[in-house]
């Protein structure tokens, strides 16, 4: 059983740059502005095969904040004219909780059972990983908005306040 935890600090981004007072005309340009921090912990379990069996069990929950998790994060502002936010908001990546489980059956040279004078499932095994992890964060927008006009969606909530679904995932290998 192992339990750990992380801090990562992240900075200089890349963020889209909205430059008004330009002389002659303002400009948009990329500037290196955003940070972000990672932090959380793990929880590891870990069964060494025993009757065959083995099993690894991981639990994740993390936080990832920052003001821009990419250069495109305020475009949609920068687009409709109005000043970038400068505020801690979740990043794209922030994924809070995650669970790996993996399973594994297997029989070594001799085992199983006997018929007809063969070991017929001799070397036999079964794997089984399953994964579920929480949605991750978008910014809503307002639905529908007109592909003619010439401006981006307008956002219904703040940056990354909403979530995705839950995905999950099991895979079976014999």
């Amino acid at each position: 059983l192992t339990l750990s935890g992380f801090f990562r600090q992240i900075e200089n981004l890349i963020q889209l740059d909205d430059l008004r007072q330009s002389y002659p005309q303002g400009y948009t340009t990329y500037s290196n502005k955003d940070f972000g921090t990672v932090k959380g912990f793990e929880l590891d379990f870990d069964l060494r095969r025993t009757n065959n069996i083995a099993a690894k069990v991981n639990y994740t929950v993390s936080f990832a904040q920052g003001t821009g998790s990419s250069s495109t994060t305020t475009s949609n502002a920068v687009w409709i004219d109005e000043t970038p936010p400068n505020f801690i908001s979740p990043l794209a990546f922030d994924q809070r909780h995650t669970f790996n489980v993996s399973l594994d059956y297997r029989l070594g040279k001799g085992e199983g059972p006997t018929v007809g004078g063969t070991k017929l499932f001799e070397n036999f095994g079964v794997n089984v990983l399953a994964v579920a992890a929480s949605g991750q964060p978008y910014t809503p927008s307002v639905e529908p908005f007109s592909v003619i006009e010439s401006k981006a969606p307008i956002p219904s909530g703040g940056i990354n306040s909403a979530r995705m679904p839950w995905s999950n995932r099991i895979d079976l290998r014999v």
